[in-house]
């Protein structure tokens, strides 16, 4: 599990997180879904773009679980 107090982090570190591909977390830093730095050629996400990421995707499953549940 990544060390979530560090500044920023690797994308291979956020898909271990995610249980995703790497392939994943970069497609989604490249269409801008996941916020993200890069350094040179390298991304770098920090802990809190992660939590926001994930408290937004939360919600978007939530209400579309809403509508189909009748």
């Amino acid at each position: 599990m990544p060390d979530m107090e560090k500044a920023y982090l690797k994308p291979d570190e956020v898909a271990e997180r995610w249980g995703v591909s790497k392939g994943l977390v970069c497609k989604l830093l490249r269409e801008n879904e996941l916020v993200g730095s890069k350094f040179g050629t390298s991304w770098r996400i920090r802990p809190c773009d992660i939590y926001d990421y994930e408290k937004r995707t939360r919600n978007i499953q939530r209400k579309s679980m809403g509508r189909t549940a009748i």
